[in-house]
């Protein structure tokens, strides 16, 4: 919102048509997803769309910053805008798709190992650091907008353009940061598509045999020198 207000000036309805044109790429990314993972793998499909996403979004403040970004009230902004949110939700849409499966493998690895489902547990897991990961999030950018002294409740136009910059030249290498790390703690995930598939084997190995009665499981081997059961 502030660099919506404030950097790009723009105006509630365009705002409002900049959050419209994310839902078109909620959709696209949803369809990427599956061919990123098929073709990549989950992981470094997951990594490349993570750090593409990234690198788009951080484009058009970038390019203000060295010059070369469009005049606000332009319409040549409002497409550089709306092209890096449609693109952005993309790529960040098929980032979702993919760690909520490679959520599900970590669920089906878990099972192997410790013969229990947990998916309730990583999901509650998961609820939880996004949470706390939000509260830190606002106090990051209220970090940031102290530490830049940017005035409160100003107009939408009556911010001092070094004051904008500064705002800029902070928030880049904060986003690089934070999202950099995440990137990294991806780079820790190690169930490839092989081991999966041997997780899956093993789970319906296991499921086959819970699921016989009894009377259908192999009989225990004779002891060495015992008789031989009769055969009715």
């Amino acid at each position: 919102m502030y660099f919506g207000l404030y950097f790009w000036q723009l105006t509630q309805a365009q705002l409002a048509m900049l959050a419209t044109t994310s839902v078109i790429g909620g959709f696209a990314g949803v369809a990427l997803a599956p061919i990123v993972g098929r073709t990549m793998g989950k992981k470094w499909g997951v990594i490349a769309v993570f750090g593409s996403a990234v690198l788009v979004h951080v484009t058009p403040v970038s390019l203000r910053l060295l010059g070369l970004a469009p005049e606000n009230g332009t319409p040549e902004l409002l497409a550089l805008l709306y092209g890096e949110e449609i693109i952005n939700a993309t790529l960040a849409a098929a980032t979702g798709v993919l760690l909520f499966a490679i959520l599900a493998d970590v669920v089906e690895d878990a099972e192997v190992k410790t013969g229990r489902r947990s998916e309730g547990l990583l999901m509650s897991a998961q609820n939880l650091f996004r949470k706390a990961i939000s509260g830190l999030g606002i106090f990051i950018a209220t970090g940031v907008l102290t530490f830049i002294d940017f005035p409160e409740k100003a107009e939408r136009t009556s911010v001092a353009p070094e004051v904008l910059r500064s705002l800029g030249l902070a928030y880049i290498p904060t986003i690089l940061a934070l999202y950099g790390t995440a990137i990294l703690c991806l780079l820790a995930y190690n169930i490839g598509r092989k081991r999966h598939e041997e997780n899956l084997a093993k789970l319906d190995a296991l499921r086959r045999a819970e699921a016989l009665p009894v009377d259908d499981a192999a009989p225990p081997a004779a002891e060495p020198g015992a008789p031989l059961p009769l055969k009715p």
